[in-house]
């Protein structure tokens, strides 16, 4: 009965781990995209000012 309480708990946990690694690597890559989008930004203003 031991086992299978701590096996049920050793889930939850890699449940939650596995959650939260998922999190952190979505929140990263929001990063990086709004970060592309601001470089995609500037060099559009950068080439509007060239073109003038």
């Amino acid at each position: 009965m031991k086992m299978q309480r701590s096996l049920g708990c050793n889930t939850i946990v890699g449940r939650r781990a596995a959650s939260l690694a998922l999190l952190a690597v979505w929140s990263s890559s929001v990063e990086v995209c709004e970060g592309v989008l601001k470089a995609l930004q500037r060099s559009d203003r950068i080439v509007d000012v060239l073109e003038t």
